[in-house]
């Protein structure tokens, strides 16, 4: 995404190589600057273009600045820089409509944005943003989040330059999402705690990790609420990865957001699979896995959490975990 107000794609992206676009180095071979029309990734139509504040890219970064048979050596990393004014107004990337529906947008500022103010702005979305992190997943990648309350997006912080998805809710009311300059996170907030209760596990496969929170807080439901996130599936086809979650019909949480008050048990099926590369995809493997608790946050003296193997039958007590 771009801080600058009128940046166009040139500006922002010129410094490295860009094909199959007008305006790039060559306007041969397959594009490597998209956005998101709504169901789809798009080619960019002109590198000439305004970007457009809060917009967010999705882009393949060559290793060469120039075409040629021998790659650039030491060509990474590479730094992008803009001169121009920041944006000073409020950013309404233009969303897409319809239930459930997914929007890239992107931070319009040069200081990070917070998402927790940024939820409070919206109008028929969900509370949850992701982030695409090429270092998660022992360095294989894999997408970040955050719910206001817990995540693995550090502090619900997103970076200037980021891109970040959105979802609509499921009402299919016309949803609406403005990135205000108060939203920008600066001094003591950038550092924070949350009061909201969060458990944290993490699932261990060799070299692949990944994470999933448990949040609870006044709004919650044991079913779907705004506050769940996605298990989305990673961009990298090129490695394996796994994915720990909560089962909620046929969809994977990473983040189960739950009632903060509790008059009965709760119970949260939680799957775990692995895959590695395959022609279509990818390709379920077995193999041995470490779960472990790495936080329990301001969770209440009074509860009592405990994992259930649904196998052996044994159960174990959070305070059993390390």
């Amino acid at each position: 995404a771009s801080p600058d107000a009128a940046a166009t794609y040139d500006e922002l992206l010129g410094n490295l190589w860009i094909q199959g676009i007008t305006g790039g180095d060559v306007t041969n071979g397959t594009a490597n600057v998209y956005t998101w029309n709504g169901s789809a990734f798009t080619a960019v139509s002109n590198m000439s273009n305004a970007i457009g504040a809060g917009t967010g890219l999705i882009v393949y970064v060559y290793q060469d600045d120039d075409y040629s048979t021998t790659p650039d050596a030491g060509s990474f990393p590479k730094t992008l820089d803009i001169t121009g004014g920041e944006n000073t107004s409020s950013a309404k990337p233009s969303l897409t409509s319809g239930a459930d529906a997914w929007t890239l947008a992107g931070n319009p500022f040069a200081a990070a944005l917070d998402s927790d103010n940024l939820f409070a702005d919206n109008t028929a979305m969900n509370d949850a943003v992701y982030v695409w992190d090429p270092a998660a997943n022992g360095g294989a990648g894999d997408y970040i989040s955050w719910n206001g309350g817990g995540g693995t997006l550090a502090g619900g912080l997103i970076s200037p330059f980021q891109g970040f998805w959105v979802q609509n809710d499921n009402t299919g009311n016309a949803p609406s999402l403005s990135i205000d300059v108060a939203d920008k996170s600066t001094g003591a907030t950038f550092y924070k705690s949350s009061p909201v209760p969060v458990l944290h596990l993490r699932a261990h496969m060799g070299d692949l990790s990944n994470d999933l929170f448990f949040s609870f807080t006044q709004d919650g439901l044991t079913g779907k609420d705004s506050r769940d996130a996605f298990h989305l599936v990673p961009l990298n086809t090129d490695a394996g990865h796994i994915r720990l979650g909560v089962l909620q019909g046929e969809q994977v949480l990473s983040i189960s957001n739950l009632p903060l008050h509790l008059d009965s048990e709760i119970r949260q099926p939680i799957r775990f699979a692995a895959y590695e590369p395959a022609d279509s995809g990818w390709k379920s493997v077995g193999g041995r896995v470490t779960l472990s608790l790495v936080e329990a946050r301001n969770l209440p003296s009074d509860w009592v959490v405990e994992f259930t193997d649904r196998k052996t039958g044994r159960r174990m007590d959070l305070s059993e975990l390390d």
